[in-house]
């Protein structure tokens, strides 16, 4: 009697497991529905250009078209490629050995050296390079222009790899902080907060920019009126000037009377990583790329996350191609996402 009891336990406990699994599986399906669209390439930009989706990898530039749910190949060339952009009916290649712009059916180049981020004005193509940025004019006339930084105090090292422009000022993110500049010709810095050597080989600590996450900048996207900034430890959204930051919970290094220790930081959401690649919206949602899975924010709070659905947990960006649909890039593939039903 005992053990017909014990079965009868255990077989409503293994029911009571499969409901609440198949409730969860069917809850994130009516949110988002994701169809792998590549499980071999590696891209580390794409971006939707003229009804065809641009695929920037180490080694090809490939040109696809989406037919339903499978990707058509049209065209691929051999290129190292580092930034995708879609400016002013243009498409810029950032890659090894410079810029190359799409315009039409015709293919420019200039060939300025690696180039890590490429955009343009009506008149100007703006090239990030190692440790300066390079304009071009369109009819041919290039002319450096000065250095990223003027301050010296924290970081030796440039290294712009991000560009942007919004509200008439061009944004350029770089491994050691934020840098605005303005149409007078005036640069401002934001950083995150600084740990540096100081004097006899003492570590100290600087508070940064408030409500901005961090120093290594990951990508920069201008949203209305809003700059959404990936970080290596949070995203920061800027609106008229206002910083702020959005985090997960996880252990972070922390800074007291010059001694370094593990810590455990409560962020204010439920990101899978604060290890942000890419940021973008969709529709009306926010959805931000990590090294762990892609998170939805909707009204402030993340409404659900996808990592196992995805060709790999690791992603490196990401672009809106229309009808709440999102084409998300990881280290091994291509993933479609529709968000129709949020």
């Amino acid at each position: 009697m005992a053990l017909k009891v014990k079965r009868l336990l255990l077989s409503v406990l293994a029911l009571s497991i499969m409901a609440y699994v198949s409730a969860c599986y069917s809850r994130t399906s009516t949110l988002a529905q994701v169809v792998i669209l590549d499980s071999r390439s590696q891209p580390k930009d794409i971006v939707w250009f003229n009804e065809r989706l641009w695929v920037g990898s180490q080694n090809e530039l490939s040109c696809y078209r989406l037919d339903g749910e499978k990707l058509v190949l049209i065209s691929k060339k051999r290129l190292s490629v580092f930034d995708l952009n879609n400016c002013h009916g243009r498409l810029l290649v950032a890659h090894k050995d410079g810029v190359s712009s799409l315009e039409g059916e015709q293919w420019r180049n200039w060939n300025i050296g690696q180039s890590y981020a490429a955009l343009c004005t009506e008149k100007h193509l703006i090239a990030a390079r190692e440790q300066d940025l390079f304009y071009v004019s369109f009819d041919g006339s290039p002319h450096k222009v000065q250095q990223v930084l003027a301050e010296k105090d924290f970081f030796p090292s440039r290294l712009p790899r991000h560009l942007c422009f919004a509200k008439a000022c061009l944004w350029v993110g770089t491994e050691c902080g934020l840098h605005k500049h303005f149409p007078s010709g005036k640069w401002q810095s934001f950083y995150g907060d600084i740990a540096y050597c100081g004097s006899r080989g003492k570590t100290k600590f600087k508070e940064g920019t408030k409500g901005f996450s961090g120093n290594r900048v990951q990508g920069i996207l201008a949203w209305g009126n809003k700059v959404l900034v990936a970080t290596a430890n949070g995203l920061s959204i800027i609106t008229d000037g206002k910083f702020e930051s959005i985090t997960g919970s996880e252990e972070r290094l922390a800074y007291d009377d010059g001694d370094i220790a593990a810590r455990w930081q409560i962020g204010n959401s439920a990101l899978p990583s604060n290890d942000i690649r890419a940021a973008c919206y969709c529709g009306e949602v926010l959805t931000v790329g990590t090294s762990a899975g892609l998170a939805v924010i909707k009204n402030g709070k993340v409404a659900f996350t996808l990592s196992d659905e995805l060709p790999n947990t690791e992603i490196t960006c990401l672009c809106p191609i229309g009808n709440n649909q999102l084409v998300v890039g990881t280290t091994e593939g291509l993933a479609l996402v529709c968000l129709s039903n949020l």
